[in-house]
């Protein structure tokens, strides 16, 4: 009789480790989908608030330069605004060095060095950097430069 009631009560805490256990995975399981989801509701929100952020300086500059002039290429300005934001590199560095590169000119090309595009790439650095294309697609000259920029800041001199 002792025994059985040994096994019983052996049975019975076994049980409920398992229970306890089972319901501790439930509990933390939805502990971390809560947090999950709070956490993606932050980064949602850090989202919003960077990209506000960029809005307002972006608003900022316009401001301090003036409204752009019309001979600018707009859809050039919108790749780099929509590029840096993409890549992390300083929209203002961005612009200042397009406009004094090409004046935001697709198809610039410097007569002396044969540098061409937005920002104005060598032939020998387009193929070094092994980029796709021709300099003179403004999206992939943007993009090589959102790349080789944070690298290579030595590579363009708009003092």
């Amino acid at each position: 009789m002792k025994q059985n009631l040994l096994q019983v009560s052996v049975i019975g805490l076994f049980l409920c480790l398992v229970i306890s256990g089972v319901l501790t995975s439930i509990a933390m399981a939805r502990s971390k989908k809560e947090i999950i989801n709070v956490d993606m509701t932050n980064i949602d929100k850090l989202n919003e608030t960077a990209e506000q952020a960029w809005k307002d300086n972006l608003e900022q500059m316009k401001m301090f330069y003036g409204p752009f002039p019309e001979q600018y290429d707009k859809t050039v300005i919108e790749e780099i605004e929509r590029a840096s934001l993409e890549y992390g590199v300083d929209y203002f560095a961005a612009f200042k060095i397009a406009e004094c590169e090409s004046r935001f000119d697709r198809y610039a090309t410097n007569k002396v060095s044969g540098a061409k595009g937005v920002f104005q790439f060598l032939d020998s650095t387009w193929e070094f950097i092994k980029a796709p294309g021709h300099q003179y697609d403004f999206k992939e000259n943007v993009r090589q430069f959102m790349i080789w920029y944070p690298l290579h800041p030595e590579w363009w001199d708009c003092n």
